[in-house]
C-alpha cells in the first residue's frame, strides 16, 4: 500500500474515532422526541412536516429535526447491510 492511501485509511479511522459520538446522541434525541412511537402511530407514510407537528415542543427546528432523521436512515441503512452481509456467515 502506498503511503497516500495509509494516509487516507489512517484518516478515515481518525475521523471515525472521533464522531462516533454522533449515532449515540442521534439514537438518544429520537427516543427523547419519541420519534418511532410518532411514525408508528400515524400508520402509514408521515411527512418531517407531520412529524415536527406531532413532537410535544413549544419550538422545533425543523432543519435540526431534518437532520435528525437522515441520521436515523443512515443508522438504519448500515445496520440493514451489516445484519444482512453477516446473515450468511453465521454458523448454526
Amino acid at each position: 500500500m502506498n503511503t497516500s492511501n495509509e494516509e487516507l485509511r489512517e484518516l478515515a479511522d481518525i475521523t471515525k474515532c472521533t464522531f462516533s459520538f454522533v449515532d449515540s446522541m442521534v439514537l438518544k434525541c429520537a427516543v427523547e422526541l419519541r420519534i418511532a412511537d410518532i411514525i408508528h402511530s400515524h400508520g402509514k407514510s408521515i411527512t418531517l412536516s407531520q412529524v415536527a407537528s406531532s413532537i410535544h415542543s413549544n419550538s422545533v427546528n425543523f432543519g435540526n429535526l431534518k437532520r435528525v432523521m437522515r441520521m436515523l436512515v443512515r443508522i438504519y441503512e448500515n445496520f440493514h447491510h451489516f445484519k444482512t452481509r453477516h446473515r450468511d456467515s453465521q454458523v448454526i
